[in-house]
């Protein structure tokens, strides 16, 4: 399976029943083309993206296929923050044995498609200064599909919004120093900070490569938006609150709803009926504080969403500010994302975002962050119940990030024991290199894989 995606947007849009009025959603027509050696019957095709990003087919069957060809189409569909322009498309079959096969390929759409041109802005809430070991870029270079108005600056500040957001609040504007060697991004917004400044730092990589191998190094030196991101996940958790008020309250609703109704078919019932004593204006009352909880319910459902994509954002940021700060290795990287996972679930009712990261960062602090002989083998299991405040949370992540600024390294118990043994292993090999080792010993056998044996 090979996907193509043009470096254009397309002349006409492909997008349909767009939530978003105040703009004209371009899209993106992605071309993916599924191929085999042999003929392969009953192949599906899905397409997954996360909202709000949309596709024109989310699914399509192919009764055989040697060489088939299909055309996508990806916008814009909500009016909130995007936090991810990649999309997964996944096939399915079976082979000649019955065996079940699935092949995914990822989708990398412009940025271009999300955001548009704007006059950057001088002013801004947040502010995020990237350093660099190379000279600056000239931003005509990096961005030149996003220039629009921008394109007859001189390259050292552009402007960029998300299409379907307040331009008094989600302008992005990215500034190239002219004296040092250091970028700075700054908005109203800290989840909008987060496509941007992925953005500028795999151009900058892809600049400075050129096929080859670089030796550009990008750090982060400030003070992390702890306060910002805690902000973000308090609008988050406070929804999560009201949404299980509404539950509750619904659910109490239609339990009043239906006695009312046992009761008036009673009344019905009965050979000699009483008045109704006002039950069927109860009733009527009740059918409608239903319909306004149903409303308020599903209101609430969209924000969650909403601020579910925020919090990815923002939790992506933080991560990688993290990571360029102590100049964190991949594997690292990987660890703490795995920690601080952006991954916000919000069909789960039993399981919530913040009580499952509260527990991998505090199962972090009691393990591979432990202070030596304090907090070390401490593990504590909490079950995963839904927190009253986010105190505990916050608590946390502050000594998370406090224990990386001292040790500048994250890395897994069992990968902290092979170093130390390795270390072990080199002082003992350099102190008595002619010493007798037991053949079977974990010493002996980093010496010998060491000196070839």
């Amino acid at each position: 399976m090979t996907v193509t995606v043009p470096s254009n947007l397309d002349a006409i849009t492909l997008a349909q029943d767009v939530k978003i009025r105040d703009d004209t959603i371009p899209s993106v027509s992605v071309t993916v083309s599924l191929s085999c050696r042999q003929p392969i019957a009953n192949v599906l095709l899905s397409i997954d993206c996360a909202p709000p990003l949309s596709a024109t087919q989310t699914a399509v069957s192919f009764a055989s296929v040697v060489e088939v060809t299909t055309v996508i189409g990806f916008y814009l569909n909500e009016t909130f923050i995007p936090s991810s322009v990649t999309a997964n498309a996944v096939a399915t079959y079976n082979t000649a044995s019955g065996a079940p096969r699935v092949v995914v390929r990822e989708i990398k759409l412009p940025l271009l498609l999300v955001m548009k041109a704007v006059p950057p802005m001088k002013t801004a809430t947040h502010k995020i200064t990237i350093d660099t070991n190379k000279p600056p870029v000239n931003l005509n270079e990096l961005f030149p599909d996003l220039l629009g108005m921008n394109a007859h600056g001189a390259g050292q500040a552009i402007g960029l919004q998300f299409f379907g957001t307040n331009p008094e609040k989600a302008v992005v504007t990215i500034l190239a120093s002219k004296t040092s060697q250091r970028y700075r991004l700054q908005c109203d917004s800290l989840d909008c900070l987060w496509l941007p400044t992925k953005e500028l730092i795999e151009k900058l990589v892809k600049y400075y490569s050129q096929g080859q191998k670089t030796d550009l190094k990008i750090s982060y030196i400030g003070n992390l938006p702890l306060q910002e991101y805690f902000t973000v996940v308090e609008e988050h958790f406070q929804l999560r609150i009201m949404r299980e008020k509404h539950k509750h309250v619904l659910s109490d609703r239609a339990a009043q709803f239906r006695a009312i109704q046992r009761r008036l078919l009673m009344r019905f019932k009965d050979k000699t009926p009483a008045p109704l004593a006002n039950l069927d204006t109860l009733l009527e009352g009740t059918y409608q504080q239903l319909l306004a909880l149903s409303e308020a319910f599903e209101e609430t459902e969209w924000e969650l969403e909403r601020t579910a994509s925020s919090v990815t954002s923002a939790t992506k940021l933080l991560n990688l500010l993290i990571t360029l700060s102590h100049g964190m290795m991949q594997r690292e990287a990987d660890i703490l994302e795995a920690c601080l996972s952006p991954d916000v679930l919000i069909a789960s009712d039993e399981q919530g975002w913040e009580e499952r990261v509260d527990v991998a960062v505090a199962h972090m602090l009691r393990t591979c962050l432990a202070k030596a002989g304090k907090d070390l083998g401490q593990v504590a299991t909490s079950l995963l119940t839904m927190p009253t405040d986010l105190t505990k949370f916050q608590k946390h992540i502050k000594l998370l990030c406090d224990r990386l600024a001292k040790t500048g390294h994250l890395s897994l118990g069992t990968e902290a024991d092979s170093e130390q043994t390795e270390v072990e292993a080199e002082a003992a090999d350099d102190e008595s290199p002619d010493s007798v080792v037991p053949v079977d010993s974990q010493v002996a056998e980093s010496n010998s894989s060491k000196k070839g044996i």
